[in-house]
Parts: C-alpha cells; structure tokens; sequence
C-alpha cells in the first residue's frame, strides 16, 4: 500500500505565493468556475507555492525533453522496435571492437594508430 506524508502547513511566504496564484488562477477560469475546477484550482495554486521551480524555464524543458523520449519510445514501440535497442547494439559492436583491439595488443604488441605518433623535433 502507498503511504502518502501529511501536508506541512505552508509558510508565511508560502502562504502569500498560495494566494496570489490562486487569486490569478480563480481570476482566469471565472466564466466557468464549479466547486470541483476551484479544488483542483487551489491544489495548483498550492503546488506553485510549494515548488516555485515548476515556474522557471529549465523546468518546462526538462518536462519537455521527457515528454519528448516518450513519444520517440511510443513511435519505436508502435513499429515494433524495443526503445533503446539501436544504443545497446552500438555500445555491443563498440565493446566487441575494443576487445579484439586488445586481444590484437596483446598478441602483436602496441597499435599505432593516429594520435598516437610520437613527434620528435618539436
């Protein structure tokens, strides 16, 4: 069973910010207010209160980045594609070739490859 922690009640500052959306958020959706619209208005006039991040703009990225993965993974799953199978077979093909890499390193001594030149004279 899901145990949820009781509310702490909100603070002087908070309390202020809980008024002020909630006056704003009664404000906009005055045309058509009902008694379940003006709880679930409080409850959103409370969670801006308690969390102000929701309100900057690395949140709404952040949620949009998610929101995005999830519509990428749905359009991967609806193909039949597991989501993040392409990502895993790279890092497989990338492991396999690091492995022969050393099998070779072992076998023939070290690999020069670009980069790995040593420059003499400079």
């Amino acid at each position: 069973m899901f145990w949820r922690r009781a509310q702490q009640p909100l603070t002087p500052h908070e309390r202020q910010e809980y008024e002020y959306h909630r006056a704003r958020l009664l404000a906009r959706h005055s045309g058509h207010l009902t008694p379940d619209l003006i709880r679930c208005l409080e409850a959103n006039a409370s969670r801006l209160a308690r969390h102000p991040e929701v309100l900057t703009r690395e949140w709404g990225l952040n949620m949009r980045g998610k929101r995005a993965a999830k519509q990428a993974h749905l359009s991967m799953r609806l193909e039949g594609r597991p989501p993040g199978a392409e990502g895993r077979a790279v890092i497989a093909a990338n492991r396999e070739a690091r492995r022969f890499l050393k099998e070779m390193e072992q076998k023939y001594g070290p690999l020069w490859r670009y980069g790995h030149t040593e420059m003499d004279g400079i």
